[in-house]
């Protein structure tokens, strides 16, 4: 695992320090990034520092869609097109597609309207929403289940009950729904067992890894990466 982008550490020649989150996993003869921190201008610089190919990453995670882990993706894409993103299904971050209900709450309205009136010509009642999104020149794979992208390599989603989006549209119009954060994790099969990545784990890192444990059905050996403990006080974290 290589820190790409992180604001600790030992002052390195040629690297920058920024708020925001990136590794870099070598496993197994493949390059797999994990998050891209804030500016892709410095993850360019910090990669370049390091000597790392962006052509050599063969597939890049997005574990969220905060600006502090996706925005050194946007010069990723630009310098290797063939990399594989495997982004949270989230349609308000990454437009991941979406089952829009057109039909409207009065059926009968339509049916005194022309085709040429109607949704669709009056073909459908759900559409598609598909948005180019973010990365639209990106080959993107959405996910909401647990995966197995490489052999020994998972990504297990889970979704934060502690940030997301509140939706006040009917039928949630007298009661607001809360629609929780997508966040993604990636897990590394050892000899010695599970080795969980997280990037912010606003899920909370303890369902995280009870969620990986459930998915998986294996031992976890170890857990990295961010673990969003800033808010907290001592009290709570212990």
């Amino acid at each position: 695992m290589t820190n790409l982008y992180d604001a600790f550490g030992e002052p390195k020649p040629g690297l920058e320090q920024d708020f925001g989150f990136s590794t870099l996993v070598d496993y197994k003869g493949k390059r797999i990034l994990f998050d891209a921190g804030t500016r892709a201008d410095i993850f360019q610089k910090n990669l370049e520092a390091l000597n790392i190919d962006p052509k050599s990453i063969d597939i890049a995670i997005a574990s969220h869609g905060h600006h502090d882990h996706i925005g050194g993706f946007d010069y990723l894409v630009e310098a290797n097109p063939k990399v594989t993103l495997y982004l949270p299904k989230d349609f308000f971050s990454f437009g991941a597609p979406l089952d829009l209900n057109i039909a409207g709450t009065d059926s009968s309205a339509s049916e005194r309207l022309s085709s040429q009136d109607q949704y669709f010509e009056g073909s459908k009642e759900i559409a598609e929403l598909r948005s180019t999104g973010r990365f639209w020149k990106a080959y993107v794979e959405y996910i909401s289940e647990t995966t197995e992208i490489l052999p020994g390599v998972s990504i297990v989603p889970t979704t934060s009950e502690l940030m997301g989006t509140f939706v006040k549209y009917p039928p949630y119009h007298l009661k607001p729904r809360f629609i929780g954060l997508p966040e993604l994790t990636v897990s590394f099969a050892t000899s010695k067992g599970e080795v969980l990545l997280a990037g912010c784990s606003h899920s909370g890192i303890e369902a995280i890894v009870e969620s990986a444990t459930e998915a998986l059905q294996r031992d976890i050996r170890l857990v990295s990466g961010g673990f969003h403990l800033l808010p907290y006080q001592d009290s709570e974290i212990e």
